[in-house]
């Protein structure tokens, strides 16, 4: 009777050391959430398409403004 008792106190012991010992410690987890609020900001301050938008400026500087900047190529 004592047997089964034992062995659900020993399973949980083990369970409760793995937990903490995977368990982040605070100073771990204030670093990560620290981490994680400095680099949103950062992200939030530049535009989000940037790439994009820079690509499209180059774009507009190549296309012709006028039907006069219009120059046909004739073949060969």
């Amino acid at each position: 009777m004592m047997l089964p008792l034992l062995a659900f106190v020993f399973g949980l012991a083990i369970i409760a050391a793995a937990g903490l010992a995977f368990m982040p410690g605070k100073a771990a987890a204030i670093d990560r959430r620290l981490e994680e609020l400095t680099l949103g900001r950062d992200e939030e301050e530049k535009p989000r398409f940037q790439s994009l938008i820079g690509l499209f400026k180059r774009i507009g500087e190549k296309v012709p403004r006028s039907p006069k900047e219009i120059t046909v190529v004739a073949p060969s």
